[in-house]
């Protein structure tokens, strides 16, 4: 049945006489824009500022590991300089027990290495160093060093 309202023609139906939807197919998702409610934007705001938290601690945390890299990799840079060194030189600088020794025949000191007898250096006696010493096998010095004394000219022709 059909009416004029306001001028527009109505066309009344029955239960009967609607047009009917079918669904084609089966349901599908779909996204689309969904207002949030106050609940879901505090939960939204609060996981962001935890992120933030979180990058802040994290780039922190990676400036830190940078600058323990750098000095590890100076330290490593240092020692394979001087390995490098050492192989270069084919020698080390090391502590080596060393002796003076003193030759009155002669006038001489003499500072040598205890590992391989080689002279290090060798000088005239100066003249508070000229007189033997009372007791002639060793005489402690100042720096705690033992001296050696060879017997003079004089007392190996005894």
């Amino acid at each position: 049945m059909t009416t004029i309202v306001n001028g527009i023609e109505v066309v009344e139906t029955t239960p009967e006489s609607a047009p009917t939807w079918e669904q084609q197919g089966r349901n599908l998702a779909e996204t689309l824009s969904v207002r949030l409610t106050e609940d879901e934007l505090r939960q939204f705001a609060d996981e962001l500022v935890g992120i933030l938290e979180d990058m802040g601690t994290q780039l922190a945390r990676e400036d830190s590991i940078k600058r323990e890299l750098k000095a590890k990799m100076a330290g490593l840079e240092a020692r394979r300089n001087e390995l490098a060194s050492i192989i270069r030189r084919r020698e080390q600088m090391r502590s080596v027990d060393v002796i003076w020794e003193r030759h009155y025949g002669l006038g001489l000191t003499r500072k040598l290495r205890l590992d391989t007898g080689e002279v290090l250096s060798s000088r005239m006696l100066r003249d508070d160093e000229r007189q033997p010493p009372l007791i002639p096998d060793v005489q402690k010095v100042a720096d705690g060093a033992a001296v050696v004394h060879a017997p003079s000219a004089e007392t190996e022709a005894k």
